[in-house]
């Protein structure tokens, strides 16, 4: 004797709206009550149990006046829908909690020396008032493709040249020109721009060559630009490492006001030109659409944009 298994034929197109409608039926073993909690007229859902019927090619049900009953073929179907669309209504939830409660990974890339200066406050901050999301940062100076290599926002320097990004401004920011006391106890203190000239400097992305034009401006006319071409041969790609050859007594940089001020301040540095600094540079907080932002990304970019309400490294008037 032959067995026959019986095997659904499978449609191009899954009718979904059947298949829902047809497992709530055997749920509640009533046509009735599936059209209640489904909110549906009794009509509506007999036509889309006959519908799914007739994709399929079977009967599903056996229905008399006083109940229902899957037929052999409708049980074999439920047994492998019901738990596949369980599967779906858990991931239904799962993505509208995450729409209401935040949770999860915001994958974030920034500048080095931003991040090293400003993330490890922002990120410290917002994981102890959001448990549920963590962070995960990528720092570099590598302008990274948010889409490509997975991020959902980033922080980055200057003009931005990806228009189909959107952009929110976070400030702007000086530098400053530094030396130490150990450089300057052996070499004259420079009173003009035009005397940095006689200075080995430190410079920050040089490219090829030993010289580098530093755009130096007044702070009350920074229309009125000075064009220094300061010379070095050591050239570097990270603010951090200037920093640090300027502290050792190599000589002298321009670096971002708010990484050499607590230097300054201790004595570890010496401002110089003060009345000088280079044209303010913006810094934006950049995301690839504002629509269908995961609230886990929006909460972390709303917290950004309060913190930044007063952001440390706007050097107006300083």
């Amino acid at each position: 004797m032959q067995l026959a298994i019986f095997v659904p034929e499978v449609s191009a197109e899954v009718d979904l709206e059947g298949v829902e409608v047809f497992v709530k039926v055997v749920e509640t073993g009533s046509f009735t009550e599936a059209a209640r909690q489904l909110s549906l007229p009794k009509s509506t859902v007999s036509r889309r149990v006959t519908r799914l019927e007739d994709n399929l090619g079977v009967r599903l049900l056996q229905r008399t006046t006083r109940k229902i009953a899957l037929t052999e073929a409708g049980l074999t179907y439920f047994e492998r829908v019901g738990p596949a669309l369980e599967s779906v209504r858990a991931a239904d939830n799962q993505i509208g909690e995450m729409q209401t409660t935040p949770k999860g990974m915001v994958r974030i890339t920034a500048p080095y020396d931003f991040g090293t200066i400003f993330l490890t406050d922002i990120a410290s901050r917002f994981v102890a008032e959001h448990p549920d999301i963590s962070l995960d940062i990528s720092l570099s100076d590598k302008v990274a493709d948010l889409i490509s290599e997975g991020f959902d926002m980033a922080f980055r320097g200057g003009k931005l040249e990806d228009s189909t990004l959107v952009a929110r401004p976070l400030g702007r920011g000086r530098a400053w020109v530094v030396a130490s006391p150990s450089y300057l106890s052996s070499h004259p203190q420079p009173e003009r721009p035009e005397d940095l000239i006689d200075h080995e400097c430190v410079l920050f992305r040089a490219g090829d060559g030993e010289t580098q034009r530093w755009p130096l401006s007044r702070h009350e006319d920074p229309d009125g630009e000075v064009g220094v071409d300061v010379r070095g041969r050591i050239h570097a790609d990270e603010f951090g490492f200037v920093k640090s050859l300027v502290m050792s007594g190599h000589g002298i940089a321009a670096v971002p006001w708010l990484l050499v001020k607590r230097d300054i301040d201790g004595g570890r540095l010496v401002r110089l030109l003060p009345e000088w600094g280079f044209q303010e540079g913006e810094m934006s907080l950049v995301y690839p659409s504002a629509r269908h932002l995961p609230l886990r990304v929006a909460v972390f970019r709303d917290f950004v944009l309060e913190w930044i309400k007063h952001p440390p490294w706007s050097a107006s008037g300083i």
